[in-house]
């Protein structure tokens, strides 16, 4: 699953320094565009939980939304691959 880099930009210091072996969740407003640390997981179950959770508790449609990046910066989680309907 490949994320584009338009959800996080590619300048984004919050894509530095993930803890080797650890998932990011990055929250994003999609208006502002601005980039916010939800956290660091040990475990990548953990972190796509809490950014399912997340982004099926957004309120608006362009409510922010969360991705999630390994340590080498690849986004391996978006609001898309999750049923916001369920």
């Amino acid at each position: 699953m490949h994320c584009r880099r338009l959800e996080v930009s590619e300048k984004s210091k919050l894509l530095d320094g993930i803890p080797k072996g650890n998932f990011r969740v990055i929250e994003v407003d999609p208006i502002s565009g601005r980039e916010f640390l939800e956290g660091d997981y040990a475990k990548k179950e953990e972190a796509f939980r809490i950014a399912d959770e997340k982004n099926k508790e957004r309120r608006k449609a362009m409510g922010n939304v969360r991705y999630v990046y390994d340590d080498t910066g690849e986004c391996i989680r978006r609001p898309l691959d999750v049923d916001v309907a369920a």
